[in-house]
C-alpha cells in the first residue's frame, strides 16, 4: 500500500486493529518524508546561499542580478503598431522605428512668455546695501551646534567614521575648528578634500 514501507500488519483488512495500525504506520512514513523534505530543503537553502557567496566573491554584478532576478529583456520588433498601421516588413519597421526616434529628438521651440510673470522678473532698480548681509555674515559656533544638534541618532558613520552622536559629544575646541573651517569654505569657496 506505501511504498519502499515494509508492511507487518497480520490483521484482517476490515478491522478496527488494521484501521490503526495502518494509521500508525502512515503518520510515520509521513514524518520521515517531512524530515527529508526539510534537510533538502535546507540543503538547496544552503547551496544557493554558497553560490551567491561565490558569486559575491568572483563577479558582484552577477551576484545582484541573482538576487534581484534581474533578466535582460529585449523589445520585440518583429511585429510594430506605428500610427495605428500593423507593420511586420523588416525595412519598413526600421524606417518607423527611425521617424519615431526623429520625432521625440526634435529640436523643440518652447516659448514659456506669460505676461502675468513680467512684473515678478522685472530687475530691480537698485538694491539695499544691507540686503546679503545674513548671508554672508560669518558662520558662528552657535549655528554649528544648533545644526549637529539637528542631525539624528542612530545612523551610520559616513566617510569621517564619525556618527552624529560623535559629533554632538565634541569639545568646545572640536567645534570652533569646524567653524573656522566653514567661515574658511565660504570665503575662499573651496573646500578641502579631506
Amino acid at each position: 500500500m506505501l511504498p519502499n514501507v515494509p508492511w507487518l500488519n497480520n490483521y484482517n483488512f476490515n478491522t478496527v486493529d488494521f484501521y490503526l495500525q495502518f494509521k500508525q504506520t502512515w503518520n510515520a512514513e509521513k514524518q520521515k518524508l517531512y524530515t527529508v523534505k526539510r534537510k533538502e530543503t535546507l540543503n538547496s537553502i544552503i547551496e544557493s546561499v554558497k553560490q551567491r557567496e561565490g558569486n559575491y566573491k568572483s563577479n558582484k554584478g552577477a551576484m545582484l542580478s541573482s538576487v534581484l532576478n534581474r533578466r535582460r529583456r529585449k523589445i520585440d520588433t518583429s511585429q510594430i503598431i506605428y500610427e495605428g498601421e500593423y507593420i511586420d516588413e523588416l525595412l519598413a519597421i526600421k524606417e518607423a522605428i527611425s521617424n519615431s526616434a526623429k520625432k521625440l529628438t526634435r529640436k523643440r521651440i518652447i516659448t514659456t512668455h506669460d505676461p502675468a510673470w513680467d512684473e515678478e522678473y522685472e530687475p530691480l532698480q537698485s538694491i539695499r546695501d544691507d540686503t546679503f548681509d545674513s548671508v554672508s555674515a560669518e558662520i558662528t559656533i552657535g549655528e554649528v551646534v544648533e545644526a549637529i544638534n539637528s542631525f539624528p541618532n542612530n545612523k551610520a558613520a559616513g566617510s569621517s567614521k564619525m556618527t552624529y552622536e560623535c559629533w554632538k559629544e565634541s569639545p568646545e575646541a572640536v567645534l570652533l575648528a569646524i567653524t573656522k573651517l566653514f567661515n574658511l569654505i565660504v570665503t575662499f569657496g573651496k573646500t578641502p578634500k579631506e
